[in-house]
């Protein structure tokens, strides 16, 4: 049985999906609406064409965001001005979060976001009371509530 636990916890260990959001907000304004689950970008563009940046300080919200990177936008063009910053989050839980940045220019300046997350609906392969494991697509079983693999 301890054998079995710790397989389990070490095969359903965190691992950074890097894969392409499920939406984009560039510029956002104060608030935008995303669903619980959902990967999204926040992208933030130079604001007086100085080559300033944006930099990520941080989410106000209890575990309803993820923060999970930043990169110069890849898809920026090249000039003058600094590239747009993508700030990249998962919607963990539903509520608000308040994500906030600082722009380094010179003109240096603070913005927040407020984040709202609604519940994502069901569809048709999605159970809402669906427990089990994504380690199971892995291979590695998961424990049933007797304690043996299902």
């Amino acid at each position: 049985m301890a054998v079995l636990l710790a397989l389990l916890l070490v095969g359903c260990g965190d691992e950074l999906d890097t894969g392409p959001a499920d939406a984009r907000f560039e510029n956002p304004g104060r608030q935008v609406k995303v669903k619980q689950g959902q990967r999204f970008d926040l992208v933030l563009k130079d604001l007086d064409g100085s080559g300033g940046s944006w930099t990520f300080g941080g989410v106000d919200d209890g575990g309803v965001l993820e923060y999970r990177s930043s990169e110069d936008d890849p898809g920026a063009p090249v000039g003058g001005s600094g590239p747009p910053t993508a700030f990249h989050f998962e919607a963990k839980e539903v509520g608000t979060a308040t994500a906030s940045f600082q722009y380094s220019g010179p003109d240096p300046t603070d913005r927040e976001v407020v984040v709202v997350v609604s519940p994502r609906r069901a569809g048709p392969t999605q159970s809402r009371t669906s427990s089990r494991s994504s380690c199971t697509s892995r291979g590695v079983p998961a424990a049933s509530p007797g304690g043996s693999p299902s």
